[in-house]
């Protein structure tokens, strides 16, 4: 009876092990058979509810990603984040459509301080300065001269992230 047990108990733990592996690589659809009341069958059926909770709330993060895309690109808006440690701008897709086509040779933006007009850099510069130091919001409308010659206003909006394991501080 023993050596039956253990072929039965390590061959129900190997579905599991297999579960896992699928899970881990972003496969939900391997449904563990819930077989007993055993601790094994309530490990199974918890790997279960798990793998549809995680299939259902990466699909809502897909969908949200999605409309956020369509409304980035309906609205000419460009996601930006700044690295505060390094004082590094990166822009966001469809940078293009705002600022205007990167130079031949070019294969990074300017910063942004480089290409607002002179007489709106320092309220630039005091609205970021409060976000960071008062986690307050970044809000500023300011000039900016586009590299395909125009000049253009920009409503630029952000704040202040804080990682929660590092508390590094990044500009969003």
């Amino acid at each position: 009876i023993g050596a039956w047990l253990a072929v039965r108990l390590t061959r129900r733990l190997r579905a599991l092990t297999a579960a896992s592996e699928s899970v881990a690589r972003g496969q939900y659809d391997l449904a563990l058979p819930q077989e007993g009341n055993d601790e094994v069958a309530r490990l199974a059926a918890s790997m279960n509810s798990m793998r549809i909770a995680l299939s259902d709330r990466i699909r809502l993060l897909e969908e949200s990603e999605t409309r956020l895309r369509l409304a980035i690109e309906a609205g000419s808006v460009v996601a930006w984040e700044r690295d505060l440690q390094r004082d590094r701008l990166n822009w966001g897709p469809g940078v293009e459509r705002v600022l205007g086509p990167l130079p031949p040779g070019e294969v990074h933006y300017p910063d942004l301080l480089t290409m607002v007009h002179d007489e709106d850099r320092q309220q630039l510069m005091l609205a970021r300065e409060l976000a960071i130091q008062g986690g307050s919001e970044y809000r500023c409308d300011v000039r900016v001269a586009c590299l395909d010659g125009c000049e253009r206003w920009l409503s630029i909006r952000g704040k202040v992230v804080r990682d929660a394991a590092t508390g590094k501080a990044r500009l969003m």
